[in-house]
């Protein structure tokens, strides 16, 4: 980790200690590093839309549908400086593609994630496909945030009694300012946890991955719980702040990933 993201850790750190001492531990336990996401005016290999780049004589078939459209491609080595994680090496790009006339329920051959071990010299942007999105480069930084109010950690705390709405909300404030995110969208990220605008995300991962309906079991429900704490949020799109309405609606991708596929990059199994 780089100076600068120790000195925001222990930025937060003393502001939880001096302020919520009572609460630092229960507070410390919850909150996550994340990878925050912004546009850049410089060109990069990370970057939402446009045209993927692939190594010389990649066959993209093999990989991808024809009916589904690039959505953005990320690269380990540009993040690297504020991963706190380390899941993937540094010499890998991730590749996310979406079904344009995405509905609901999400089927799995609505979308497709897979990643890459690649010399950056030597990428060749594809242009087989004449779909296209908005090219959007990015940025990367340094950010940390709290679990959403329905997640599994807030339940939790929900039904020992405790509260602490307050002081996240009131952290969480002073580290979006910090970072000069905009407090009236959920934001684009990588890992950390998921800014869900409903609830939370990672029990619908967790149904799906299992192949559940909505009419749960109560042994059904416990093995879903289980499941739903396997889960890290891979990829956060928000699509509000990032000018793709036309092709998506207004609304957020959430990629979910089990911490074990992840490490064992088995992509196929990442839920949209």
């Amino acid at each position: 980790m780089n100076t600068s993201n120790k000195s925001l850790k222990e930025i937060i750190d003393k502001l939880m200690i001096s302020e919520y001492v009572n609460d630092y531990s229960l507070l410390s336990n919850i909150i996550k590093p994340a990878i925050g996401i912004r546009h850049s005016q410089q060109k990069k290999i990370s970057k939402l839309g446009g045209n993927p780049f692939f190594p010389p004589n990649f066959d993209m078939c093999d990989y991808v549908d024809e009916s589904l459209i690039f959505l953005c491609q990320i690269s380990v080595e540009e993040y690297r400086l504020y991963d706190e994680y380390n899941y993937l090496p540094s010499d890998s790009i991730l590749y996310f593609y979406v079904n344009k006339d995405l509905g609901y329920p999400i089927k799995k051959e609505d979308y497709k994630v897979f990643c890459l071990s690649v010399n950056k010299d030597s990428l060749e942007e594809q242009t087989n496909y004449a779909k296209k999105i908005e090219e959007l480069y990015i940025n990367f930084f340094t950010h940390y945030n709290f679990p959403s109010y329905q997640s599994y950690e807030m339940v939790e705390l929900e039904q020992e009694g405790i509260d602490l709405d307050e002081e996240i909300e009131e952290i969480q404030e002073f580290i979006n300012d910090y970072n000069k995110i905009s407090l009236g969208c959920e934001g684009s990220q990588l890992f950390g946890n998921p800014q869900a605008l409903q609830g939370t995300v990672t029990f619908h991962w967790a149904l799906k991955s299992l192949d559940l309906n909505y009419q749960l079991s109560e042994d059904e429900l416990n093995r879903l719980k289980e499941v739903e704490k396997e889960f890290v949020l891979l990829l956060q799109v928000d699509l509000s702040e990032l000018s793709f309405v036309d092709s998506f609606g207004d609304g957020i991708f959430y990629f979910g990933i089990r911490k074990k596929d992840l490490l064992n990059k088995e992509f196929s199994k990442v839920q949209l």
